[in-house]
């Protein structure tokens, strides 16, 4: 990519933005910042927030808060796509391409505006599995006729090989495909953890995707092992969540502190970032943490496959196995040596493939690929 080329002006689409700050939420405005940075002109246009302004800039980013949903079920749907079109229309003479941060609901609308607008479109895969952009789709009425417009987008963005297949299996050609895992900002040397012993994190938003029972029942059966579990992050399973602590008798021993701007300060206090998710795109929080050089557990789902290499920058357990994930923790938590070379070859990992430079990069070259086709 020319970095003296005019850039074009980047329209990003999302169904959710800060101040909701799930991991989709906190990529897009990551890749907004950075490429603000780099003088590329970005709009976010995103679903409206109560007691949130429907103009204003986040980070230097404008944001507007324009695409409005009426009650639920159809009249929802139908709502909300009609008033991203809407907003399509009455922003374009802002942006000359429109970024979809996930296959949802607006992708459909931005593909068919294409014909009239001429503004081309790149739809980002932002989870695959069970819990998926694409699995969702096909769980809504008329799916997979919207599957089949999303298609035609100019370009996906998968970030990881599940991200690869899953395009294909709706029938994107490969040549559309480009594959850019997601990039975070690497902490300082100076700023590596010290952690207290046995402090395990999770990040994200709690929701059953993100297998949170399974951590739980997990941390119970460690048995009398000093070991404290922090939540970060808000989510609908709360309640559920701090009722089975309870049930477990684990409650004195899990925090749930709810959602938090920047959880670095909870990276450099843990000793081990644990992911047991059911369903991942890339995880920006598992990346975060291997970036502030934790050891990690995950699940062999999406790209987290892709990002931990078991046994060398992190371990890897199947989803739904309390037995498989405690014995991990315990592995790492019992063993120090193993945890500082987990920890340095995980953080060398995020720094050779997952920077927020190489990112941007990427992203870039296919902006300009995709306009260039479009305005030849």
């Amino acid at each position: 990519m020319n970095r003296g080329a005019p850039s074009p002006r980047i329209l990003l689409v999302s169904a959710n933005f800060f101040p909701r700050l799930g991991g989709a939420e906190r990529h897009g405005l990551g890749l907004a910042t950075a490429l603000r940075r780099r003088g590329v002109d970005v709009l976010v246009l995103t679903s409206a927030v109560e007691g949130t302004p429907s103009h204003e800039e986040v980070q230097g980013v404008p944001v507007v808060r324009s695409i409005h949903a009426f009650s639920r079920g159809a009249v929802w749907g139908v709502s909300y796509m009609l008033s991203t079109l809407w907003a399509l229309v009455r922003l374009r003479h802002r942006y000359d391409l429109i970024h979809c941060q996930q296959l949802y609901l607006h992708t459909p609308i931005a593909i068919l505006s294409q014909c009239f607008l001429g503004k081309p479109v790149v739809v980002r895969l932002a989870c695959t599995g069970s819990f998926g952009d694409l699995a969702t789709m096909t769980r809504i009425k008329f799916g997979s006729v919207m599957l089949g417009i999303s298609r035609r987008a100019k370009a996906f963005v998968a970030l990881s090989r599940d991200g690869v297949a899953e395009a294909r299996k709706i029938g994107v050609p490969p040549e559309r495909i480009t594959t850019i895992p997601n990039g975070v900002r690497v902490a300082d040397a100076g700023a590596l953890p010290q952690p207290p012993e046995g402090a395990i994190l999770f990040v994200g938003v709690l929701r059953k995707q993100k297998g949170l029972d399974c951590l739980l029942t997990a941390l119970a059966r460690v048995g009398n092992a000093p070991w404290r579990l922090c939540l970060v992050g808000p989510g609908p399973e709360e309640p559920a969540l701090q009722r089975m602590a309870q049930q477990l008798g684990v409650s004195d021993r899990v925090r749930f502190v709810g959602q938090v701007e920047d959880p670095s300060p909870y990276y450099r206090r843990a000793s081990l970032f644990v992911l047991p998710s059911w369903a991942e795109g890339m995880s920006n929080a598992l990346l975060e943490a291997m970036a502030f050089g934790l050891p990690v557990v995950a699940t062999r789902v999406g790209g987290s496959v892709d990002v931990i290499e078991d046994g060398v920058t992190g371990l890897l357990v199947e989803p739904g196995d309390p037995e498989q994930l405690a014995a991990a923790m315990a592995r790492i938590l019992t063993d120090r040596g193993l945890a500082r070379t987990l920890g340095g070859n995980a953080r060398e990992a995020i720094l050779r493939g997952h920077s927020m430079d190489a990112m941007v990069n990427q992203y870039l070259g296919v902006y300009h690929a995709v306009w260039r086709s479009g305005t030849a």
